[in-house]
């Protein structure tokens, strides 16, 4: 509160000596203190936050060293081509597979060369790695298997025995 101050008399007249501060009265409101109160608590819990998240970051990495990425990748091949293709798919797969890994692995014991091993070898990884990641569906490990099968297959074919 403002009280006027005495004026002061001087020979040509009154000067005024402007106003004197009596008290001093807070205007507030207890809605806006409450949020104001309320929304710097949540500031300092998001800060919090964040920083506990940026320690988990260095941690577990992002993009392709993420634990998002590893997620998305964690199901095998086999399970890929049972839940793309149905059953029927998966069990022409493995038969696929199987045939190839069996007529590869016959070649490489008659024929007793290494050359012969690959297909074998290559086919027991490829279905190794299937296991663990989808390796097998993507980036030409489907290519690379049939291929296998496709080497062993001609060495190892029931046509020759027609003739």
């Amino acid at each position: 509160m403002l009280a006027d101050s005495p004026s002061q008399f001087s020979g040509a007249g009154f000067f005024g000596k402007g106003v004197n501060v009596t008290t001093v009265s807070r205007a507030h409101d207890e809605f806006l203190t409450r949020e104001a109160a309320t929304t710097s608590s949540q500031a300092s819990a998001d800060a919090a936050r964040s920083d506990q998240l940026k320690q988990l970051e260095t941690v577990f990495g992002t993009g392709e060293n993420g634990v998002g990425y590893a997620s998305g990748q964690f199901l095998n091949a086999f399970v890929d081509v049972w839940f793309q293709l149905g059953l029927i798919g998966l069990a022409l797969l493995v038969l696929a597979l199987g045939l190839g890994f069996a007529r590869s692995w016959l070649v490489a014991s008659e024929a007793r060369s290494t050359v012969n091993v690959w297909p074998a070898l290559t086919l027991a990884l490829l279905c190794a790695t299937g296991m663990a990641e989808s390796y097998l569906l993507a980036e030409g490990g489907l290519v690379l298997a049939f291929a296998a099968c496709i080497a062993a297959a001609r060495k190892r074919s029931w046509r020759k025995r027609l003739t």
